[in-house]
């Protein structure tokens, strides 16, 4: 929404072939304007004069309003609310004398600005879905430049913790850092996300499938051959996180709408959207997908451009 402000004290001057230029640069994105009449602390003649002006070049608005944002010289329109025009005015003391009321009358704080405020409000639920809509593309492509980072590093992590050559390191340090990646992500995203629910997309895409088995045999084998299963523990620890980062980008992202609402987002609430055994399935998919052998950044950016096309 756009309040476009006029001078009126100034006398209201505009250059109309420019005001018609840059208001439809407003028009073609439908955002609504409201014209602004401020300083409207001078003769009443004036006023409406300007008013007039405007109407003529601006038939496009959605409202014009009078406002006085700080009365210095007068009240609106240099009237008494009764409507005479005959007050004899103290700057000093900033207040008037009405000589029909016959009471001296302080200057109010401001003039208009409830009226402004009422319409912008009757606008706002037209003007709030179309900017939303707009700014909401441009948003994202931000935070996600920003979950970029946060995914790498943290599967960098998940590899470093995974290689200590302890026997089942994995389950014990990994889950707990992926669980971590996955608030790290919410938060970016404005999500509030329960760490139930954030531990609960951890833990379940190490049950049931290849995921099992495979944690069972490195585990086998970094109880027999210790140099070995380090590399292979951090290297599985590595592609789980990565995996799980992406199914967390694209859960997350379906959320994103309870963060304006500040509602804390459970495992009902992602169940709701993906059960465990989908996710456990678009997790399986994605590690499927990095037997390509592609560099980690750019796998995540063509997996975030898929699932960005997939949530729409």
């Amino acid at each position: 929404m756009v309040w476009w402000v006029i001078d009126v004290i100034a006398g209201g001057r505009f250059n109309p072939e420019h005001i018609q230029q840059v208001s439809k640069l407003f028009r073609d994105s439908d955002i609504p304007i409201i014209m602004v009449l401020n300083k409207c602390d001078t003769l009443k003649d004036n006023v409406e004069e300007v008013e007039k002006e405007v109407h003529s070049t601006c038939p496009w608005a959605e409202h014009i309003v009078q406002v006085v944002t700080d009365p210095r010289q007068g009240p609106a329109k240099l009237s008494c609310e009764c409507g005479s025009t005959n007050i004899f005015i103290s700057a000093s003391t900033r207040s008037y004398f009405c000589s029909v009321c016959k009471q001296t009358v302080a200057f109010k704080k401001h003039y208009g600005v409830s009226e402004l405020i009422q319409e912008t409000v009757k606008c706002l639920p037209d003007a709030v879905a179309k900017s939303f809509l707009r700014a909401q593309d441009a948003w994202i492509e931000g935070l996600d430049t920003e979950v970029k980072k946060t995914i790498l590093g943290f599967t960098a992590l998940a590899a470093a913790v995974a290689a200590v050559p302890i026997p089942f390191s994995r389950a014990v340090c990994v889950i707990p850092v992926q669980a971590f990646m996955v608030l790290c992500i919410a938060k970016i995203y404005k999500v509030v996300l329960s760490k139930k629910a954030a531990l609960h997309m951890a833990s379940i895409v190490m049950t049931g499938g290849t995921s099992s088995l495979a944690f069972c045999a490195s585990e086998a084998v970094k109880v027999i051959f210790p140099a070995a299963g380090v590399l292979v523990d951090a290297g599985m620890s590595c592609t789980s996180t990565f995996a799980l980062a992406v199914v967390s980008y694209y859960l997350l992202r379906q959320v994103r709408s309870r963060a304006i609402l500040g509602e804390e987002v459970s495992v009902d609430r992602l169940n709701e959207i993906m059960s465990d055994e989908e996710l456990r399935k678009m997790y399986q998919q994605v590690l499927d997908r990095l037997k390509s052998g592609s560099k980690p950044e750019e796998q995540l950016s063509v997996e975030m451009k898929r699932l960005e096309e997939l949530s729409g």
